[in-house]
């Protein structure tokens, strides 16, 4: 195992504070796009009956 010394992920203030800004901003962005596409399944995916365009659900 490789030591760690204590100058290992050392960063500034500011450097600190751009990690972390870019970080929530892809966070942010990968929350929106996980409902987008769960939006978009629910649009065309429906949750009883056909789950493939042109069946029609068997109602007997």
């Amino acid at each position: 195992m490789v030591p760690i010394s204590e100058e290992d992920g050392t960063v500034s203030v500011d450097r600190y504070e751009q990690i972390v800004g870019r970080l929530r901003e892809a966070a942010e962005k990968l929350s929106k796009s996980a409902f987008i596409i769960g939006d978009g399944a629910l649009d065309f995916l429906p949750t009883t009956g056909a789950c493939e365009p042109g069946l029609k659900r068997d109602d007997s």
